[in-house]
């Protein structure tokens, strides 16, 4: 790739990359990735840590409409606009949808690639989000598919003893509502509003009312939350991780469930302490509040942005998690069980945020404006703000006109795209 002009990176910088000379800048459509691509996330074969965004490959024509991660050693899902899947990464058990082989023919378990490479199939890819045994992927109609290891049940066919190098698909018709933690379990809310899960039930993690701390035995296909059928179906309306969830209903009530460990569940404290709870328990509004509209789920906390643009969390600013200004030196020294307001009473404009992978790795945060926010945990430079330093507070990451729909997911890697607004 030819060298980019210095000082044009503006609203337009499609345009004025191409009157520098650049025509093979890909602009609004092109991705990004950050941190520590250990596994080859960053394309190119290129593990280096970087610390500000940098462009990655997209095989032409046409540009991105979503790129997601896992982690230095996860794979990376990309759907192009003109919705075909591309994966690259790491390929261990399959997680890369395609049979593949050395130059000797054989089939290893490590089957890394640093280039993305196409899965074969159909051309209507919505999204993939990928997680530490394998990954997902949906498409346009609500089909949803599995690709990786067994582990724990996670595949959803009722096994825990295979591995798909292909793209498997789950039973049932599915919303944009869904979400995966690091190891799971999943959450998916189906297109008749019923809210499911399965994969591995740590504390209580799949909220079906049992009895705790004891942990019950994996779901290896499905399992129904409850007998609800009004939860949201819009995408951001879950949040998963290994040890719990949250959900939004479609009046935007908010409900978490799973462990409790440094407040996570909220103002209503469980009956069991930390241990939390094994059904949903809903986190009040309050009288002069919006409802809620997107929430993400962590093992330490959880963060949620209202129906008017604000955005608010609860649990531990350990490592500055909360965005509140607040550095707590352990998760258990500081926990706030009420929902804490991030920015100031005045800031709006908040649209969708991406769960954080660990316990206290970076947050990323998408204004409405294009602009893209990050604080938290950032010893490998996986905030994007050019440094290794933990942020207390939302700090803008360099750059404008961030596809507003693709939040970076991710621990000590991120990958980003930049909107095409003439994409579908």
């Amino acid at each position: 790739m030819s060298n980019l002009s210095k000082n044009t990176w503006t609203l337009n910088e499609w345009y004025q990359q191409a009157e520098a000379g650049n025509v093979d800048y890909q602009g609004a459509g092109a991705g990004y990735c950050w941190g520590w691509p250990a596994g080859g996330q960053g394309g190119a074969n290129n593990t280096t840590k970087r610390s500000s965004p940098t462009q990655i490959t997209c095989p032409s024509p046409g540009g991105w409409k979503n790129v997601n991660t896992f982690d230095y050693g996860g794979a990376v899902y990309g759907v192009k606009h003109d919705h075909t899947l591309w994966t690259w990464g790491d390929g261990d058990n399959g997680k890369l949808g395609v049979y593949v082989t050395n130059e000797y023919g054989e089939t290893p378990n490590n089957a890394d690639r640093s280039s993305p490479i196409q899965v074969p199939g159909t051309g209507n890819w919505d999204r993939g989000l990928a997680f530490e045994p394998g990954g997902f992927v949906r498409t346009r109609d609500g089909n949803l598919f599995f690709m990786g290891d067994k582990a724990r049940g996670i595949s959803g066919q009722n096994n825990d003893n295979v591995r798909y190098s292909s793209p498997i698909q789950i039973p049932g018709t599915w919303s944009e509502a869904w979400d995966v933690g690091k190891d799971g379990p999943i959450l998916a809310v189906k297109t008749n509003g019923t809210l499911w899960t399965w994969g591995h039930n740590y504390r209580g993690a799949q909220a079906q009312n049992h009895s705790l701390p004891t942990n019950t035995g994996a779901h290896s296909s499905p399992t129904q939350i409850g007998f609800n059928d009004n939860w949201a179906t819009h995408e951001g309306a879950v949040g998963s991780c290994p040890t719990g969830g949250a959900a939004i209903t479609k009046e935007g009530e908010l409900f978490v469930w799973g462990r409790n460990e440094a407040g996570r569940c909220g103002p209503i404290s469980p009956p069991s302490g930390n241990e939390g709870y094994s059904s949903p328990v809903q986190v009040p509004v309050g009288t002069t509040y919006e409802p809620w509209h997107t929430v993400a789920s962590s093992n330490y906390s959880v963060i949620a942005i209202r129906k008017d643009g604000s955005m608010w969390g609860w649990g531990t600013p350990y490592r500055g998690a909360l965005g509140i200004d607040t550095l707590a030196p352990a998760p258990d020294d500081q926990v706030f069980r009420s929902p804490m307001r991030i920015g100031p009473s005045s800031e709006y404009g908040w649209a969708r945020l991406s769960g954080p992978m660990d316990r206290n790795s970076v947050r990323h945060a998408m204004k409405s404006d294009g602009t893209m926010w990050a604080w938290g945990e950032n010893d490998y430079g996986q905030a994007g703000l050019n440094n290794v330093t933990d942020f207390s507070s939302p700090t803008q990451v360099p750059g404008t006109n961030w596809n507003v729909k693709n939040p970076p997911r991710g621990d000590r890697v991120k990958t980003g795209t930049k909107e095409d607004p003439g994409g579908s």
